[in-house]
């Protein structure tokens, strides 16, 4: 019952020290890869105003659109941006370039950290072919939703702060697997370390000196009592005389001796 009891509160303390290394990780790993902090609001392309038209010089790839409103008298609680059904945009080359592709793809509701706006909310995924100039047309009405209605387009942080807790969880994990591989190595490593400062591969000098005339005496005493049968079994058979004998039993007996 001990002995369950020591297991199972090993593995609490196991779950617990893997529960509180994740949260202390998702602190770098939130701030690195999904903070505005970092990779600033989801605007480094441009802005352009709801309703309004803009010529934006957008970079070859990927980039998010969002829309972008001041809500008065939100507090600090995270907004619910709604979107108006009217709200539309055109993206056109000004010259020589493919036509990108716009794609609806909603995100959840922000913060926003900028001086005209206070939340933000992604609303399309634009394709763009190559880089160069393209003009922006954008459409809606936020009446009744906020004011400085934007679109904003850019890249935003690489990390979508829902996948922060899961990578974290992934890093802890991996951590943890390479420490169990790698700790029993370092053990025996010190372990072996340790016998070869003690000199003789791990025996010192003085016990050496104890018990290896032990030995080498036990060895002696077995091996001229094994001589001593032979002898016996020899001169019974005949092989040997009574004097014969006599004189190789007194030779076994004073090498014993004499060892």
């Amino acid at each position: 019952m001990s002995r369950v009891k020591s297991r199972a509160g090993r593995i609490a303390l196991t779950i617990l020290l893997l529960f509180v290394a994740t949260l202390i990780v998702m602190v770098p790993v939130g701030i690195l890869g999904s903070s505005n902090i970092v990779w600033g609001e989801d605007n480094q392309y441009g802005r352009v105003d709801v309703p309004g038209t803009a010529v934006l010089h957008l970079p070859a790839g990927s980039l998010r659109v969002s829309a972008a409103v001041e809500i008065p008298g939100r507090g600090n609680e995270t907004p619910n941006l709604p979107l108006p059904s009217d709200l539309a945009l055109a993206v056109t080359p000004v010259r020589g370039s493919a036509q990108p592709t716009v794609t609806r793809d909603l995100g959840t509701s922000a913060n926003a950290s900028d001086d005209q706006v206070n939340a933000q909310r992604q609303v399309w995924t634009v394709h763009v072919p190559s880089d160069g100039a393209y003009r922006v047309t954008a459409r809606g009405n936020f009446l009744g939703v906020g004011v400085n209605a934007q679109l904003w387009f850019g890249h935003g942080p690489p990390l979508p702060g829902t996948l922060v807790p899961l990578v974290a969880v992934g890093i802890v994990l991996i951590s943890a697997g390479l420490w169990l591989l790698v700790h029993p190595r370092l053990r025996g490593r010190r372990r072996t370390t340790a016998a070869a400062a003690g000199g003789g591969g791990g025996l010192s000098s003085a016990p050496t000196s104890d018990w290896e005339p032990a030995v080498h005496r036990r060895a002696t005493a077995d091996d001229s009592v094994g001589r001593l049968e032979r002898l016996a079994d020899l001169h019974e058979r005949g092989a040997l005389t009574d004097a014969e004998f006599v004189a190789e039993k007194a030779r076994v007996i004073g090498e014993t001796e004499s060892g």
